[in-house]
């Protein structure tokens, strides 16, 4: 069972709805008006309905020589050179992933390794049978500075990006609970700099977009300190972005 939380208005604790959500793998939502209800029940109804794995479980298997440094924004264990996670359901059309730092060892141009093997294994609520499917990555060595720069896997940049930033706004809410404003603007600003800079050497629109967003919140807690609104909008679009939560 996956539990959506829904906030409205300005008085509630944004924290344990993130949270609740978390347990469960579901989605949080924070909205000023009841007049968004209907769209945000009515796009849930419409997951519920069209639910194609349950139980997944996802074991990351890295070689020897390939050693795990940490899972970015999603929760899981490392354990030696395993990663395992798990989701509890999987809606049609939507895309979920982990994304795992490693250190990989030197190599020879032109040399080719592998980096990780993934086995998912999930329950089928069609045949209520368990089903598996498996990925494995690799990586290539060059020397040539172009050839690394024309490899690169923008949608993997972008998304290890934001899940920074978004970790960035934790960290930011943080600092504010503890009374210090400034470390908390600057940390926003921080990440929006960092944002812009990767957003702009890859011409990514989207991450552009989030740096000027990122921008304007900083300086509205700058100038107004974190309201109860700014709060609650950091929150949510933080688990919004670790959880991959599609927007509504």
């Amino acid at each position: 069972i996956s539990v959506t939380t829904v906030g409205v208005g300005t008085d509630y604790n944004e924290d344990l709805m993130a949270q609740l959500a978390q347990k469960s793998d579901g989605n949080t939502y924070f909205v000023e008006s009841g007049f968004d209800l209907p769209r945000i029940f009515s796009a849930e109804l419409g997951d519920v309905l069209n639910v194609v794995a349950k139980k997944v479980k996802v074991i990351i298997t890295l070689p020897d020589n390939v050693q795990p440094v940490s899972i970015i924004g999603r929760e899981g264990r490392i354990r030696q050179n395993q990663i395992e996670l798990s989701m509890n359901q999987l809606y049609g059309g939507q895309e979920k992933y982990a994304l795992i730092e490693v250190n990989i060892p030197e190599s020879t141009p032109g040399s080719k390794i592998m980096v990780a093997r993934a086995d998912v294994t999930y329950e089928n609520p069609f045949s209520q049978k368990l089903e598996t499917s498996s990925g494995t990555s690799y990586a290539r060595f060059s020397n040539d500075p172009k050839k690394v720069a024309d490899s690169t896997n923008i949608n993997v940049v972008r998304e290890y990006q934001l899940n920074l930033n978004a970790l960035a706004q934790e960290k930011a809410i943080e600092l504010s609970d503890k009374g210090k404003k400034k470390e908390a603007v600057q940390e926003l600003k921080l990440s929006a700099e960092r944002l812009k800079q990767i957003g702009s050497k890859y011409n990514d629109k989207e991450l552009l977009k989030q740096a000027d967003e990122l921008e304007v919140q900083a300086e509205m807690i700058d100038d107004q300190g974190m309201s109860k609104k700014s709060r609650k909008l950091l929150r949510t679009e933080s688990y919004q972005k670790k959880n991959q939560q599609l927007s509504q």
